[in-house]
């Protein structure tokens, strides 16, 4: 049953929230009516998981919750990705000192021993960084180091894996210290990626990857570009909304 709630105007019709229940669900929505629109357009925003539906002017919203109905299993299915990726945000940095390594946060645990090489190892949650006695101030540089070394391997690799599953070629790989960009293509058909990517989920890694990859074959964003994304990675909005929330917080 729709409930109507607030109602306001704006610039490009009428706007106003209401409710549904889908599967014993309540899906709270917002209706836009749209000069613009030609037909009825669901949309799940991943950034807030709101469910909105524009409608031309002079739909008849007695039609609305037979559509919601029927569409029902789509519209719950978007929002339960939406709350996934608020799953897999990551925590906040109260107490010690973290760096995140493949979307887990990790403490960092300096150990200052005599006579002991650098290294570094993973542990659990905890990223273990062993330096000699009077080292203690490169610390940060060997868990650099530690990270684009790792970088490197992983995104290699799963370039490598996936590249041959959509049998796509490419010319090089190259991990970079990228400040704007997490990853490029170019026209000689070079991949480029930021070494902080070692930092996100695999699963957001991935879309990067993907995205590049695509762009053997579109070299641009265009609307044919992202159906192929689209196309191999059907959640990629998701790990999109990932990286525009969590990617400032990816640095030692």
């Amino acid at each position: 049953m729709l409930k109507l709630a607030s109602k306001k105007q704006d610039g490009n019709g009428c706007c106003f929230s209401s409710s549904v229940k889908l599967q014993g669900r309540t899906v709270i929505y917002k209706v836009r009516k749209s000069r613009r629109a030609k037909h009825l357009c669901l949309k799940v925003h991943c950034d807030s998981g709101e469910l909105e539906v524009v409608v031309p002017g002079g739909y008849d919203l007695g039609l609305l919750e037979g559509v919601l109905q029927r569409k029902q299993d789509w519209i719950l299915e978007q929002i339960n990705r939406y709350q996934q990726l608020k799953k897999v945000a990551l925590p906040g940095q109260d107490g010690g000192k973290r760096v995140y390594y493949r979307g887990r946060a990790c403490e960092v645990e300096v150990k200052v021993e005599q006579g002991k090489k650098q290294s570094v190892f993973l542990s659990g949650d905890k990223l273990v960084v062993t330096v000699p006695a009077g080292s203690e101030n490169e610390a940060g540089a060997v868990l650099e180091h530690w990270l684009r070394s790792a970088a490197r391997q992983i995104i290699t690799q799963r370039v490598e894996t996936i590249s041959k599953g959509l049998k796509l070629s490419y010319n090089r790989i190259f991990i970079r210290n990228q400040k704007t960009r997490w990853g490029s293509c170019s026209q000689k058909k070079n991949l480029n990626f930021n070494w902080r990517l070692v930092m996100v989920p695999p699963a957001v890694l991935d879309y990067i990857i993907i995205h590049e990859l695509m762009h053997l074959i579109e070299l641009n964003h265009s609307k044919k570009f992202w159906r192929l994304v689209a196309g191999v990675c059907p959640d990629y909005q998701i790990h999109r909304a990932w990286l525009r929330k969590n990617g400032s917080r990816l640095k030692i």
